[in-house]
């Protein structure tokens, strides 16, 4: 999967979580949603079930929850076993978890699982530089990094994996080493 390069502002690349979650509605499950930046962006008519695997960050996330205008729910969990029942949701947002998680194929299986079949998956993450020196530097960072930043691994093919998993394009846009789509679910179930 390529991503279509972005020819805007790099500065844009900012406003792209405010424009991932706008059109969202109806049931959102947020995989880690750290200490709750998006949750001011939500639309009012949605239920947003988010998920942390940080006790304190979960608990920072349930005060910005109370002054989001959406109703949301945060709890400690996993995205590789969610504790959700299958096509229970409208749409999954992920914004820079895939490059962290230990096992980003199960996490990609449960937002599938959890995911209605008409249902899209909304992500920002960061992915292995298309270049070659930028690849380079992505490896040979990735253990100094990955130490230091709660397990992000800048040099995941996060695109890869999802072109590999079945998962479909609906949109998608490229500034270096991030990536932010919109993508629906594979025929079938994992």
């Amino acid at each position: 999967m390529q991503a279509p390069d972005y020819d805007g502002p790099r500065w844009a690349i900012w406003n792209w979580r405010t424009q991932l979650i706008a059109p969202l509605r109806g049931r959102v499950l947020e995989i880690g949603c750290g200490m709750g930046p998006t949750f001011r962006h939500y639309h009012p008519s949605c239920e947003v079930w988010a998920i942390e695997k940080d006790l304190d960050r979960c608990r920072m996330a349930l005060a910005a929850a109370q002054s989001s205008p959406a109703r949301i729910r945060v709890q400690k969990g996993n995205a590789q076993a969610l504790p959700f029942p299958t096509d229970f949701f409208d749409a999954v947002l992920s914004c820079l978890t895939l490059c962290s998680v230990s096992n980003p194929q199960e996490a990609l299986g449960e937002m599938q699982r959890t995911l209605r079949p008409t249902g899209s998956c909304a992500l920002m993450e960061h992915v292995l530089p298309l270049s070659r020196g930028g690849a380079w530097l992505a490896h040979a960072i990735q253990p100094w990094w990955s130490a230091r930043l709660d397990g992000c691994h800048p040099n995941r093919d996060t695109a890869g994996m999802l072109e590999r998993s079945g998962w479909q394009i609906r949109q998608c846009q490229r500034v270096a080493c991030v990536i932010r789509g919109v993508f629906t679910p594979p025929v079938g179930q994992p």
